[in-house]
């Protein structure tokens, strides 16, 4: 309020913010939490319906414990009436929001936490359908969701995020035409579903896949091709032999399992020669120890005979520094890498019945010709200290001449001996005069999901 010099009376000041365009007063929306946006139509008449053109409704983790606070039914000990009581409350909040919301949505985000599914979460995800959605996230807590028919239908989507869902396209399925970034976790996903949606998507360039179960991931070998595909990630809970074939921009690579049981005895892989060579543009690449095994299980050559001139960091996750056939694929890498910079490693803490043939392995590559890696930065996680890691770390000290800082991480468990080992490491002799190592032991167990893991589903 200002005061008004003739007549001493107060006069309202310009609603500077009401008066801004709509378009920029719908960006400022557009970056609040749901919740506080539509909060927003309370201010004034004007104000009423602003939130309503915003093209984008979060209804995320943070939207439904919002929307829980506010409920006497936390206090109730009878656990169905609780479950019933936040279902209702969500259903209702949600339904009202889209039946308001007349706008197009391009983004849409919806978290569905029902043990019971209701039928109103279809009737959601139709309504957004038709709005001309591009960016569209389901998340499904308890019970997978079988993704509706007319999802496939939305012509103009270009990221599309499902985690414990089921995927199951018709066969008259042909993919997205737009589709730019496609990620699935901890779904079902039958037939040959995500070949389907990765080879009909030609302007795909990323794809995540995380723990995919099912009939596709019954399936040993999987063929990828993908033109304009940068990034690819998989990480799964059995092994999936994949083939590259047309990905000519895959610069960016992730590829790890776990279950080494389900494994058929008759099953053809590719070998380390193969697989880099169907990747002939890789800058960045993620493998887990598991796939050293079983390139080491082929014959390895020295150095393969197409240069990784492109790689500039390589990580490797549960490393099993203690046995030769990852060693051997280790060492393959790093000796094709022409100007490879970043090397992160997370070593494997199993306990190893023996590591003769390792250090047997390690000692060899110390006794031959002097080899030089072009590592600046170098990190080791979950060290204990035994003698395969301690060679390996020699190994490196005395190769990459443009070293520039060693990172170690010691166990949570390393004794106190192999701790004051590894302390020691810090004095030896280095081929870099400017390398710098710096050890420190961790003060927890360090899950290799955290390299896996590298965006949030909330």
């Amino acid at each position: 309020m200002d005061m008004n010099d003739e007549g001493g009376k107060l006069s309202e000041s310009p609603d500077r913010i009401s008066d801004m365009p709509d378009s920029v007063i719908e960006c400022i929306l557009s970056r609040l939490p749901l919740q506080d946006m539509v909060r927003t139509s309370i201010l004034s008449t004007n104000w009423r319906l602003h939130w309503t053109k915003v093209p984008e409704l979060i209804l995320n983790l943070q939207f439904f414990l919002h929307l829980l606070n506010y409920e006497p039914f936390r206090d109730y000990d009878d656990e169905e009436i609780s479950e019933m009581s936040k279902n209702f409350k969500y259903v209702t909040t949600v339904s009202r929001m889209l039946l308001v919301h007349g706008e197009p949505i391009h983004k849409f985000f919806l978290l569905i936490p029902f043990r019971t599914l209701p039928p109103d979460v279809n009737l959601w995800i139709y309504s957004v359908s038709r709005k001309g959605v591009k960016r569209l996230t389901l998340h499904a807590y308890y019970n997978q969701f079988k993704v509706p028919s007319y999802v496939y239908h939305c012509t103009e989507l270009k990221h599309f995020r499902l985690a414990g869902c089921e995927l199951c396209p018709s066969q008259s399925f042909r993919g997205f035409s737009h589709l730019l970034n496609l990620e699935v976790a901890h779904a079902k996903v039958s037939g040959d579903a995500i070949s389907t949606l990765i080879s009909g998507c030609p302007l795909l360039e990323r794809v995540s896949l995380d723990c995919i179960f099912g009939e596709w991931a019954s399936v040993f070998t999987k063929s990828v091709s993908a033109p304009k595909l940068k990034q690819f990630l998989l990480q799964s809970l059995t092994f999936i032999n994949v083939i590259f074939t047309r990905t000519p921009e895959l610069t960016i690579v992730s590829y790890g399992y776990y279950d080494m049981d389900l494994l058929p005895t008759d099953i053809k892989l590719s070998n380390i020669v193969q697989f880099f060579g169907s990747v002939p543009k890789i800058e960045d690449i993620t493998l887990s120890g598991n796939v050293l095994s079983e390139f080491g299980k082929h014959d390895v050559p020295e150095r393969l005979l197409a240069p990784l001139g492109d790689l500039r960091s390589l990580t490797l996750i549960e490393m099993n520094i203690c046995t030769p056939d990852n060693l051997l694929s280790a060492f393959c890498i790093l000796k094709s890498s022409l100007h490879l910079h970043k090397l992160n490693i997370l070593v494997e803490s199993k306990l190893a019945l023996s590591w003769r043939d390792a250090v047997d392995y390690l000692e060899a590559q110390q006794r031959a010709a002097p080899t030089s890696f072009s590592l600046k930065t170098v990190k080791i996680k979950e060290l204990l200290g035994r003698p395969p890691e301690v060679l390996l770390i020699e190994i490196l000290l005395s190769s990459c001449l443009m070293l520039e800082k060693m990172y170690l991480f010691g166990h949570h468990y390393i004794t106190p001996d192999n701790d004051s080992k590894m302390l020691a490491i810090a004095t030896r002799l280095r081929a870099s005069t400017k390398a710098e190592i710096i050890y420190s032991r961790s003060s927890a167990f360090y899950s290799p999901f955290n390299f896996w893991c590298k965006q949030t589903w909330m």
